[in-house]
């Protein structure tokens, strides 16, 4: 059995309350839908009662961030707004008499906490499970239309850092929460886009058919710390950008030869299950453009909103298809090239005024243009002491019942390495559960990596 009260912020800090803050076009590329994040913890005597202790702390970090304790409705110009109305957040409690290990996959739907994609309703919820071993699992859900990843993570970590007993420091927290990301680029000079993000049309694929789409497989796939680095290493030597077999690209990370052997590895088996026949496969590579504002000034906690700017790139399906080493590589420089462009403040600036010129764009419009599609949440240690609570940092985390789009790729961290959720049509799944470059470098699990 469960309970449920709703949090309202302490009102401790006194701070006037923000104006109504308008959505953004970037707030609105993708569908309605909400962040999920399960996080696990040990059994530990540090706190004596763990649900009261969150539930307090949570009433005082809503001090700091009040859009989060608000609602979305739509303005009085019929825009959808985010009103820091003090409405608070659902909080769920439920105490399970089974231990944590009984969890099919290590995660589960029931564990997050429930909510609804209507207008006027809260756009954060919680829910605390406590097991009979004494794990705790903290899951949340954030609505993706008040903000993206790094925002919600940002509030996460203040939320912490508060049930920790720290000091939160008024320059970690944004002092404006309008979504207006172009403030922090008025100084960079930027050449107005003629084409969507793309700037290849004549390469989109045809407009989906009506109705749902099919329902997509989700696979995990675990590659180790060591593999990864085995990995880069086996594209490294390629890329000496002497010839064009190499794009002119000098160095690689071990994200781009990661990303390069999922994008090859998902056209494979798509195109083998007769799943795709494209001759061009377009790529969009979510990416957070906070770090790339002029001084950093939008990072370090100051914007709460989505800035998601999509680096997206083409190849052949020929290329895509080769299995030698130097096809990998030349993937891998591909997309080192592409992030090197892609992320100078002034394209990044030119594609904001993009959307921005387009007031009517329809939810999905232009993520919809992409036949694969990577989320790379590697640089967030969400299970790293950031996010201790005050009885330790968590054991690992989840994404609890996030269904990803067809097609769709999410890369974060696990213990020892990086866990990969892939999600592709049944057929194109099957044949990646044997595909043997994949499984050269790691291996598909059945548990999420705790």
């Amino acid at each position: 059995m469960s309970t449920i009260v709703r949090v309202k912020p302490s009102g401790k800090l006194a701070k006037p309350t923000p104006a109504p803050i308008a959505l953004h076009g970037l707030d609105v590329l993708l569908p309605h839908l909400f962040i999920r994040l399960h996080f696990f913890f040990a059994h530990s005597e540090a706190v004596s009662d763990p649900v009261e202790h969150l539930k307090a702390s949570l009433a005082d970090a809503l001090d700091f961030y009040p859009p989060v304790a608000g609602s979305l409705r739509p303005g009085t110009d019929g825009k959808l707004t985010v009103l820091s109305d003090g409405r608070g957040v659902d909080f769920t409690q439920q105490d399970v008499p089974y231990p944590y290990s009984d969890v099919p996959e290590g995660d589960s739907e029931s564990l997050g906490p429930q909510v609804e994609l209507t207008l006027d309703a809260p756009v954060f919820a919680v829910k605390v499970t406590k097991f009979s071993c004494g794990t705790v699992a903290l899951c949340v859900a954030m609505d993706h239309w008040l903000t993206d990843l790094q925002g919600c993570v940002d509030f996460i970590a203040t939320w912490a850092k508060v049930a920790r007993g720290e000091v939160v420091a008024p320059s970690s927290v944004p002092h404006d929460w309008a979504h207006a990301p172009l403030r922090y680029f008025t100084e960079v000079d930027a050449a107005p886009l003629v084409a969507p993000p793309s700037d290849a049309s004549s390469h989109f694929p045809p407009a989906p058919p009506p109705g749902p789409p099919a329902p997509a497989t989700q696979l995990r796939y675990f590659i180790s710390d060591s593999s990864l680095q085995t990995l880069k290493e086996d594209c490294t030597p390629r890329t000496n950008g002497t010839g064009a077999e190499t794009n002119g690209v000098s160095w690689i990370s071990s994200g781009d030869a990661l990303t390069a052997l999922l994008w090859r590895a998902s056209v494979r088996c798509r195109r083998g299950a007769d799943a795709g026949k494209e001759k061009m496969d377009m790529f969009a590579l979510s990416m957070d453009g906070r770090d790339r504002s002029p001084g950093k000034a939008m990072a370090n906690g100051q914007y709460l909103g989505n800035f998601i700017v999509p680096a997206t790139m083409g190849l052949p399906v020929d290329t895509l298809l080769q299995k030698s080493p130097e096809a990998l590589s030349y993937i891998a420089g591909t997309i080192r090239k592409e992030l090197q462009q892609q992320t100078k403040p002034e394209v990044i600036k030119a594609r904001v005024e993009f959307v921005e010129s387009k007031p009517n764009l329809n939810a999905g419009e232009i993520v919809n243009q992409f036949d694969t599609m990577l989320t790379n949440w590697a640089r967030f240690a969400l299970a790293g002491p950031a996010n201790d609570f005050g009885w330790g940092a968590p054991l690992g985390f989840a994404i609890g019942c996030i269904k990803l789009p067809t097609r769709g790729i999410v890369v974060m961290r696990a213990n020892g390495g990086v866990l990969n959720v892939l999600a592709l049509e049944e057929g194109a799944a099957e044949l990646m559960k044997g595909d043997e470059e994949l499984l050269k470098y790691g291996k598909f699990v059945s548990r999420w990596v705790l």
